[in-house]
């Protein structure tokens, strides 16, 4: 399997609290739809009894004592050479007090974790995403162009939210 990381970082604009950002980041029908490939999407029941293996250091920084794990089935139309255009996406969620974070699992082995978060720059406010994903070493070229074009796009799509 190959390994890699994406980080993008851009400013807040000015009259934008973290309040209002972070809310924004708690809205995963609106987090989903700043996607450019996004088709569908529905939250699944709860599946309380399964061990999503949320990261400890995610834990620790759930909204609650004890962060609510959402699930939801995502449906993207993504235009690429290798395999079908309609990747569906089983997104793990769970809301933090200054952002999100995510696992998503799709097809053909590939697995990414997203933490979205909102924070203090030097400038003012930050909006900030790492992403690890995990796929094979044959595609990785392909989904690595891919996520970080989605990554831009979605920050792009929710800066413009939070100026609403």
């Amino acid at each position: 399997m190959g390994r890699f990381e994406i980080t993008y970082c851009g400013a807040i604009p000015a009259g934008v609290n973290k309040e209002k950002a972070v809310a924004v980041m708690h809205d995963h029908d609106g987090y989903f739809r700043a996607a450019e490939h996004y088709r569908e999407h529905k939250e699944l029941p709860d599946d309380s009894g399964s061990d999503h293996k949320v990261p400890s250091a995610i834990q620790a920084r759930g909204a609650g004592s004890s962060p609510e794990v959402k699930i939801y089935s995502v449906r993207n139309e993504v235009p690429n050479p290798v395999f079908s255009s309609k990747v569906d996406t089983k997104y793990e969620v769970v809301d933090l007090v200054d952002g999100i974070w995510y696992r998503a699992t799709s097809a053909m082995g590939v697995v990414n974790e997203g933490l979205w978060t909102v924070e203090e720059g030097s400038d003012g406010l930050q909006l900030s995403v790492s992403i690890q994903v995990e796929c094979n070493v044959a595609l990785k070229g392909l989904v690595k162009g891919q996520v970080q074009t989605g990554a831009e796009q979605i920050h792009k799509n929710l800066l413009a939210v939070m100026l609403k």
